[in-house]
């Protein structure tokens, strides 16, 4: 695990108490779902880090319920028999991870057609630039279309 990543992720659960100004305890689903739609429409995060946030904030979530931490019981006992962390990150308020790739479209990968063409243009334009270059024992290499 990353040295970085539990204060990474203690940073987002303060924010998520902050955004709550609530205990733990009394954070219900709605509070995630409000909180997990302010940084999608307000700040046009991506759905890979809204993902991400809502992971991190479902683990929190598991070690306050998890009875082997005793978490549930020191709270009843602290603030009353029905105070008590639930489960709040649920796959219905959560989003779902729905394609291979969510990246923006602009930064995708080539398909085969595209590379290709890149690959021609390159070949053409280096060729063009080494023949204007070059001894008079240079020859372009050939090259093969990709396989499909």
């Amino acid at each position: 695990m990353f040295p970085h990543l539990a204060g990474v992720r203690e940073r987002l659960v303060r924010r998520f108490a902050e955004f709550t100004n609530e205990y733990p305890w009394r954070w219900t689903p709605s509070h995630v779902d409000e909180w997990s739609q302010s940084p999608t429409g307000e700040r046009h995060l991506a759905p890979s880090t809204i993902r991400a946030y809502q992971g991190s904030l479902r683990l929190f979530n598991e070690f306050l319920c998890d009875s082997r931490y005793g978490w549930a019981l020191a709270c009843e006992a602290s603030f009353g028999p029905d105070e008590y962390p639930v489960a709040n990150v649920h796959e219905w308020n959560s989003l779902a991870h729905l394609q291979s790739y969510e990246g923006d479209p602009d930064d995708r990968p080539f398909t085969r057609d595209e590379l290709q063409r890149f690959l021609d243009y390159a070949t053409t334009k280096s060729t063009a630039r080494f023949a204007r270059n070059a001894t008079a024992h240079w020859q372009p290499i050939e090259t093969r279309p990709c396989s499909k």
